[in-house]
């Protein structure tokens, strides 16, 4: 558990000081840790999280609309999928320490939850969800510019390589610990119109059906549906 010095340098390290602190505790409540505290004053983190999703879209969202006025909603899709990653968070709160100031459950933090990426990357969105309630949207754009710096740095050296396959190969090595497989299930139509059909699997697991008049095309087609997929599991 987190002393009240650990939650000062935090605090430091965000820019910004909680007029309310029951809000910042709230963000970094686990909810392994309020299952073994039933008398806890705060919930979980999990409905801050779900608020912070909300606002950290809207933020990115609107930074990447108005940095890139030339780019395409596939584009603009790309480079924010990126961005709001479960890698790319928990790098984030990996550079501000966030971990270690997060309230777990006994079990959870003997087997790592203070460096796992899915617990930092959710208490990350509802830290923002904290700093939104605490001073306003305004204070909390601010905030996440300064926290995504880097990475906002980094999306505008690689914006032009980004394509479906690179995020779908990236989310499956991250979580998955494999690579896609993409399988032609065939092609139809005369030879300069031929259309081809591709599936992409997962340790075997279809996820996404792509057609195109090329492989690549196909590709493409069938990662992007099977982002979708994810995102929606």
């Amino acid at each position: 558990m987190p002393d009240d010095q650990q939650l000062d340098r935090l605090q430091e390290r965000l820019g910004y000081r909680f007029r309310n602190r029951a809000l910042l505790i709230e963000a970094l409540s686990h909810s392994s840790y309020v299952n073994e505290n039933p008398d806890a004053r705060e919930p979980s983190n999990e409905r801050m999280e779900f608020l912070g999703d909300s606002i950290l879209g809207l933020i990115v969202t609107r930074y990447l609309f108005e940095r890139y006025p030339k780019c395409s909603e596939g584009e603009l899709t790309l480079m924010k999928s990126v961005l709001v990653s479960e890698g790319t968070l928990a790098g984030i709160a990996q550079r501000i320490e966030l971990g270690q100031c997060l309230y777990l459950g006994k079990g959870e933090a003997s087997s790592g939850g203070a460096e796992r990426p899915s617990n930092l990357s959710n208490a990350l969105e509802a830290l923002l969800a904290a700093l939104y309630l605490d001073a306003g949207i305004e204070e909390t754009q601010r905030t996440t510019e300064a926290l995504f710096e880097e990475d906002l740095k980094g999306i505008e050296a690689t914006r032009h390589s980004l394509n479906y396959k690179n995020l779908l190969q990236h989310y499956s090595q991250e979580r998955k610990g494999a690579v896609p497989d993409y399988i032609l299930l065939g092609s139809h139509g005369p030879q300069h119109e031929k259309l081809f059909e591709i599936e992409v699997r997962i340790k075997g697991v279809p996820l996404g059906r792509g057609s195109g008049r090329s492989k690549k095309e196909a590709e493409q087609e069938a990662a992007r549906l099977a982002l979708e997929a994810l995102g929606k599991q």
